[in-house]
């Protein structure tokens, strides 16, 4: 398996621990004095799909290729970007890099060389590090990482890194990856001092909302349960008002805004308004009105507004009052969601003084990250119920460019994969009447548990907590090992936790759940089943998903709809983004149904994860959703969705 989140809990963060970097003496400590590490780039180079001449595809670390080093070849393929197209390059401070490697003999003259240089070529650093304290005749991985001065930071400097194989070496490399970072900040405890970014969900009680009488809960919502609500054609909604003084010395120059607008009718006459009033003379300084009339605001559809200004700084004293708000001039029947503001343009932002303000889960200015829906042409899962067995890896190693998926109901069991001509799952197994597949009996979980490369699938009998790893091989699935006493209260997180690689180093395959404060991991050890803890604070005891390279997705479907793209810092969880669906039919969104289960994989290629979403209404109104409800409105609905 690919152990792509090994720098996960100990680059991340504060402090950069050196014991992760495996058999590595050349690492350089990473800046430690900033409070919080974001990964600001990140690229990997995995050579299955590159066409040149030092390729191999018979030796790899994961399949089907990797680059094959010899004497012909004194430079490795590579990594060449240019800073200028890094979003928050001025924010970079530090750098990791990683890769797999075989070697048949210990190497002489072998180099990874990381440098940077300007627009005319000209090296403005360079660094050789020597790779000496290697494992030979078997797959191993090097980590290094660096500080980066701020004076080589620039929009015109490139950095580049490859394998500099001066002594002739042979050397196959795989999986060549590095990651940026640095400290990029938003305000999230709405400090007024401090604060530039804003945004208002509406899902807790925030003093900064004149109106919030008409904030209510309604069953239409762009996001959580809680909407402004103007269904009964009020003139005006909710607004937030703020000194100009809290914002600097100066007037800031530039002011954005937004809001989700949900019109009930055809005609919608609504404008966000930006009011600028004098605080002495208590009347207007300037007033401006961004207008739905000359946009598509469909019925019964979600569309945002967008609204960016200048601001006259030239008659704005410092203090006046600005206030952004809802004017439904049309007194029409519409929902307002997720109002979001903007204060002055970046480098205002930027000059604000004590920044460094970490995000919370809860709300945040980061943008949201849409996955976008996929037809399925024909629905293979039409058997499936929500008490079933749903599990994604690379089980079939005929087809390991994408995974499989075994789905298992009572004592039937099947396996399926992605056909990209038929655009559906098509099963290639399955078995009925099989003791081991027996639904009410065991528990299921999988992964590469023994650390031998291969997924497996972790069977536990739920009574005499004997457990099999199982693998599958030409149809046939053989117990590779067994053991009893699997710790029994995992019997109850399993169908919640996520199966996460590399959480403990040097173990593969880990099983992790998130208990309110810390993440608590199960991972085989030679035939024993280790419990460990990591000590990951202030999170909300949300199920830790899945992992997608460093980052997690997040998932919360106990009281209203929470997805979540998280980062793990040393002490705490990071929003990156908040997640929501596109591109679905009408109504159809999955934050709308009682039983969602998602699953995180790489169902139609392994260039990038996907999500296969079980949404289902119930009859029952319990935990386990035994009967299901067929709603012709929301019909019942498995979906494949990618990111963008």
């Amino acid at each position: 398996m690919i152990n792509k989140g090994t720098l996960l809990f100990f680059i991340i963060g504060a402090f950069f621990l050196t014991a992760c970097f495996k058999k590595n003496n050349n690492f350089i400590g990473l800046n430690q004095s900033r409070s919080q590490h974001f990964i600001l780039y990140h690229e990997i180079l995995s050579f299955d799909h590159i066409n040149d001449t030092s390729i191999s595809d018979s030796i790899f670390y994961s399949p089907p290729n990797s680059l094959f080093l010899n004497s012909n070849t004194e430079n490795s393929l590579g990594f060449s970007k240019s800073m200028a197209d890094i979003s928050y390059f001025r924010d970079i401070d530090s750098m990791s890099i990683s890769f797999k490697y075989f070697l048949k003999s210990v190497p002489h003259k072998l180099n990874l060389v990381w440098l940077i240089e300007n627009n005319q070529q000209k090296v403005i650093n360079y660094n050789a590090i020597p790779l000496n304290d290697v494992t030979t005749g078997a797959w191993d991985s090097l980590m290094f990482g660096f500080n980066i001065k701020n004076e080589w930071i620039s929009k015109d400097n490139k950095l580049v890194i490859y394998l500099w194989n001066q002594g002739n070496n042979k050397l196959w490399l795989d999986d060549f990856e590095y990651k940026l970072y640095g400290v990029k900040h938003v305000d999230d405890k709405r400090t007024d001092s401090l604060g530039f970014n804003y945004y208002y969900d509406f899902e807790t009680a925030n003093a900064d909302i004149k109106g919030s009488e008409k904030i209510k809960k309604n069953s239409i919502s762009y996001s959580g349960q809680y909407v402004c609500d103007l269904s009964d054609g009020a003139e005006y909604g909710i607004s937030v008002k703020k000194p100009l003084s809290h914002f600097g010395n100066t007037p800031i120059s530039t002011l954005g805004a937004s809001i989700w607008v949900y019109p009930l009718q055809n005609e919608l006459d609504l404008n966000l308004t930006f009011i600028v009033t004098n605080k002495n003379k208590k009347d207007f300084t300037y007033w401006f009105g961004k207008s739905t009339a000359h946009g598509n605001f469909p019925a019964k559809q979600w569309t945002k507004l967008n609204s960016a200004l200048n601001l006259p700084t030239d008659i704005l004293s410092i203090d006046d009052d600005i206030e952004v708000g809802i004017w439904n001039k049309g007194k029409n029947k519409v929902i307002i969601d997720d109002l979001r503001i903007v204060y002055g343009k970046e480098t205002e932002r930027i000059s604000a003084p004590n920044q460094q303000i970490s995000s919370n889960l809860s709300s945040s200015a980061f943008d949201f990250k849409y996955y976008t829906y996929e037809a399925l042409k024909v629905n293979t899962f039409e058997t499936y119920r929500p008490t079933d067995v749903v599990l994604n890896a690379f089980f079939n190693k005929t087809n390991d460019s994408r995974e499989s998926i075994l789905h298992i109901s009572n004592q039937k069991a099947q396996m399926l994969h992605y056909n990209i001509q038929s655009q559906s799952f098509e099963p290639f197994w399955e078995i009925t009447a099989d003791t081991i597949f027996n639904n009410n009996d065991n528990a299921f979980s999988c992964g590469d548990f023994d650390n031998n490369g291969v997924d497996d699938l972790l069977v536990i009998h739920r009574i005499s907590l004997k457990w099999y790893l199982l693998s599958f091989n030409k149809d046939i699935w053989s117990i590779t090992q067994s053991g009893n006493n699997f710790p029994e209260k995992w019997l109850n997180l399993i169908n919640n936790a996520g199966v996460n690689k590399n959480l403990i180093r040097g173990k593969s395959c880990c099983i992790s759940y998130c208990n309110g404060k810390n993440i608590e991991v199960l991972y085989l050890d030679k035939k024993l089943w280790v419990e460990n803890t990591l000590n990951v604070a202030n999170n909300k005891g949300d199920v830790l998903y899945d992992e997608k390279d460093s980052k997690y997705l997040k998932f919360n479907n106990t009281w209203r709809f929470d997805f979540k793209e998280i980062m793990l810092n040393n002490n705490q969880m990071v929003l990156m983004h908040p997640i929501d669906f596109k591109g679905f039919p009408q109504y159809s969104n999955p934050k709308y149904y009682e039983h969602v289960k998602i699953l995180n994989g790489y169902f139609t290629n392994k260039l990038n994860k996907q999500l296969l979403v079980f949404s289902f209404n119930c009859m029952t109104n319990d935990n386990t959703c035994s009967e299901i409800e067929n709603n012709s409105v929301l019909p019942n609905k498995i979906s494949l969705y990618k990111y963008e």
